[in-house]
């Protein structure tokens, strides 16, 4: 017993030494000084303010929208952007989408496609009065411009303009051709815009050099990491929502049955919300995970990352308490729609609900309807596609690709010592629909700012709208 003991000893000992060595060679983040931020003339903030004030608002795939908005602000990048419109060529598609070619010097060299959208979401009625600021009012209040879109994604698209247009009136020609591509329909699938420019793109045999979207920022929280981290997506999860519908007799609510179809359909979702789906953490995420400890100041963190061959199951954990690091790690599965009955006396015959997924690399829409099935385990519970809007999860974007650095060397340009730190995009965006015209798509803002996006007081800093200016005049030139 004594000598079993002390193998045991002796092999806890290594492990333990092996851990602590391993923890204590994990890299560290390097540092770096950023350049001093360019001037902000006060025609680029009224630019902001203004496209802030057009309700361009995307309400559903089978509904109209204002088209006076979005003539008005089709309007706005003609006056505004005089350059731009004179020098570059320009294309619509669904009429309100925009697709501007400005052609470089040399072409053999593939191009860049910057990307955003100007559409935004509603801002619910009863919500309209707990907003600061009116959702379109673009007011700027101190150091901070207010409106629907601020964020998601109006600071993006004027940012790209407000960059091109002054490096057009200083004279800047660039080697690689670029195109700048603004959706008018993101928020509901991309389908009438970005999709046919990509389509479009991709007949006529154009390959990007990267494509730059929305989707990801600079993270400055000293609770997660010393340094500001550039989180930068490199992969979009897919994309499906499945129908649950579930048909029984119904009848006069004084004599219910000892199941319902709300019943059967409650029980349904219960289960598939009881307890998330496995974890398959994708190589995007353990490369994000990686780039945080390298800044992290906590040991345990560090530890726990250096030795997953020994406490993945400790660190899947953890990071299974949070929802956003949660939906890093596993396909999500929640009911979004939910739909019974006709009368408050009528026990309906049919219930149904919709559930939506957004899926982890390695798996597929069919393989989570699977899942559902079996999880739900009961065979009067019929399952469906809920319609013909679903992709699967995106490839990857290669970290050590030119195009990668290229971001991250821009980054390090506009705010001192950031960790660049690849992830997981949990949404989805328009630059899906690049990827077969490019390797290299990326999802990120230069912003360390990102709150109110389809919520209460959307509003974005100046200081980070200049900030994001400065990095796509550093990326432009400094990817010729």
């Amino acid at each position: 017993m004594k000598k079993i003991l002390l193998v045991l000893g002796v092999v806890v000992l290594a492990l333990a030494a092996i851990v602590v060595v391993n923890t204590l060679r994990f890299p560290t983040a390097t540092q770096s000084k950023s350049e001093p931020l360019p001037a902000l003339p006060d025609s680029a903030v009224q630019h902001f303010q203004q496209a802030l004030q057009l309700p361009t608002i995307s309400w559903g795939l089978d509904k109209p929208i204002d088209t006076a908005a979005f003539r008005s602000f089709n309007q706005l990048l003609q006056t505004a952007y005089p350059r731009i419109s004179s020098q570059l060529t320009r294309q619509a598609f669904g009429e309100f989408s925009y697709l501007y070619h400005w052609k470089g010097s040399d072409s053999t060299l593939p191009p860049i496609v910057l990307m955003g959208h100007y559409d935004v979401v509603p801002v619910e009625a009863v919500a309209e009065k707990m907003w600061r600021q009116k959702p379109f009012s673009g007011a700027l209040v101190g150091d901070t411009v207010w409106g629907r879109g601020a964020v998601d994604d109006k600071g993006a698209v004027i940012a790209i303009l407000e960059s091109v247009e002054n490096l057009l009136r200083n004279g800047f020609v660039p080697k690689r051709s670029l195109y700048l591509c603004f959706g008018h329909d993101e928020e509901i699938g991309g389908t009438r815009g970005a999709s046919n420019i990509a389509a479009w793109m991709k007949a006529q045999n154009i390959k990007a050099h990267f494509v730059l979207d929305e989707g990801g920022m600079i993270k400055v929280d000293e609770k997660i990491a010393s340094q500001p981290l550039g989180v930068i997506g490199i992969q979009e999860k897919g994309y499906a929502s499945y129908k649950l519908y579930v048909e029984i007799p119904g009848g006069h609510s004084s004599q219910p049955a000892p199941e319902t179809a709300i019943d059967i359909l409650a029980k349904a979702l219960a289960k598939l919300r009881e307890k998330p789906t496995p974890v398959n953490m994708p190589e995007a995420t353990q490369e994000f995970l990686h780039a945080t400890a390298t800044a992290s100041n906590s040991f345990a963190t560090r530890m726990a990352v250096a030795n997953q061959w020994l406490l993945g199951s400790v660190l899947s954990s953890q990071l299974s308490k949070d929802r956003q690091t949660s939906a890093m790690i596993r396909t999500t599965l929640v009911p979004t729609i939910v739909d019974a009955g006709v009368k408050d006396n009528v026990i309906p015959t049919v219930a149904t609900a919709v559930v939506n997924s957004r899926i982890i690399p390695g798996e597929t829409p069919e393989t989570v309807k699977e899942y559902i099935r079996k999880t739900i385990n009961d065979d009067r519970v019929q399952i469906s596609g809920y319609d013909e809007n679903w992709w699967a999860p995106s490839g990857k974007t290669n970290t050590n690709g030119v195009a990668y650095k290229a971001v991250t060397g821009s980054l390090k340009k506009v705010i001192d010592n950031p960790v660049p730190a690849p992830y997981l995009v949990i949404g989805a965006t328009d630059s899906r629909y690049f990827r077969p015209i490019s390797s290299e798509v990326m999802n990120f803002s230069a912003s360390t700012f990102m709150e109110g996006y389809h919520g209460i007081d959307e509003r974005l800093p100046v200081s980070e709208y200049r900030r994001m200016i400065a990095f796509m005049t550093h990326l432009i030139k400094d990817s010729q």
